[in-house]
């Protein structure tokens, strides 16, 4: 089954409205702002990470995709596939993409030529101006793969002194990687097949390759780490032998992140309770990573 993300870039209609236009310069969000947005840019990512942009009259898509934008109103904006209010306890607590009162961008019809974006003054980030158009592709990146690999990497606990293995070399999977080796990881693993996927993940900062997968994935990943696993392992699949391979090739005490939508992903307790280790994952909370990415 194919997995596809759609992004739009969209300019904010509200200064086109008379009953604005005088007071667009002392515009500021309310609580549960709405804004109508024009889109003008929508961008496909599988999810192997292929891209490819088109324009919205072309597009007719079921309403299983996932749709994301960039607004712009006095300045730029974007946010990322999840609605929120960034009042209630969930987004205090860091976790906006389980807002009490959520909204799936994708289920609002952002693929179509104009949009309702509801919850507008949580959801969207501000960005001075109008971006550079070689800078939209990583905006684009940014309100969703890139911010979910963050988060991966950040509930995997990456950081310095510490060894990160990435179980999958999809989008997610390689911004998982670049951003455990931002965080200042010492050695990012990454367990790749594909020749063009081990360059880009040597490019964002991998040390070392792993081409084996399962239980010889695992005994690989133990070898290259004295015998005793990852301290981080960034899970991006979201399958049975992906998670098991995950929780295996990480040492007691140890932490997984996973971000990878489990498909019929069963975890047999007693292993898991043997494991000791550190399970931290879900929808990932982009918004909260937006203003720093």
């Amino acid at each position: 089954a194919m997995c596809m993300r759609f992004c739009l870039i969209s300019t904010c209609l509200i200064k086109d409205y008379p009953a604005f236009s005088e007071s667009i310069s002392h515009f500021k969000y309310s609580k549960g702002s709405i804004f109508i947005v024009r889109c003008i840019k929508p961008l496909v990512i599988h999810r192997q990470g292929h891209m490819a942009c088109c324009t919205p009259s072309c597009l007719i898509f079921p309403h299983k995709f996932r749709c994301f934008s960039i607004f712009n109103i006095v300045n730029s904006h974007f946010p990322n596939f999840v609605a929120s209010d960034d009042t209630c306890e969930s987004c205090a607590a860091g976790y906006p993409s389980r807002c009490v009162h959520q909204v799936m961008m994708g289920s609002i019809g952002t693929q179509a030529q104009y949009a309702r974006i509801p919850l507008a003054d949580g959801t969207l980030v501000v960005m001075p101006g109008e971006p550079p158009a070689d800078l939209v592709p990583s905006l684009l990146a940014a309100s969703d793969v890139l911010g979910t690999g963050w988060f991966a990497a950040v509930a995997a606990e990456a950081g310095p002194g510490r060894t990160v293995a990435v179980v999958g070399d999809g989008a997610v999977g390689l911004l998982g990687a670049l951003a455990a080796k931002q965080l200042g990881s010492e050695r990012v693993i990454v367990m790749s097949r594909h020749a063009d996927r081990q360059a880009l993940a040597r490019r964002f900062g991998a040390t070392d390759i792993v081409e084996e997968r399962g239980d010889e994935g695992v005994a690989r990943i133990r070898e290259l780490t004295g015998g005793l696993g990852a301290h981080s392992t960034i899970e991006a699949v979201g399958t049975q032998e992906s998670m098991e391979q995950a929780i295996r090739a990480t040492r007691a005490g140890g932490h997984v992140g996973f971000v990878g939508v489990s498909h019929d992903v069963a975890l047999d307790g007693s292993e898991l309770f043997f494991s000791s280790v550190h399970l931290h994952g879900g929808p990932a909370p982009v918004r909260r990573f937006l203003p720093e990415l």
